[in-house]
């Protein structure tokens, strides 16, 4: 799922794979939704700090709306 369309539950808990690797079949079981971060050009991951930055604050954003 594209994490822009994404509408996450609150509490959440977030898993970050590996560049390529990704996460083991045993953690991805366990996981409920898998969020992609949708992205221009060539390119076809970010680093974990960049992806989990963009992912925090993007629901940051989200969990400030249902506050409102």
């Amino acid at each position: 799922m594209d994490l822009f369309d994404w509408a996450p539950r609150f509490p959440v808990c977030i898993v970050f794979g590996h560049e390529v690797e990704g996460i083991s079949a045993e953690i991805s079981a366990l996981c409920d939704t898998h969020v992609r971060i949708p992205m221009l050009g060539c390119k076809h991951s970010l680093n974990v700090a960049t992806a989990g930055g963009v992912v925090i604050y993007e629901l940051l954003r989200k969990y400030r709306n249902l506050c409102r």
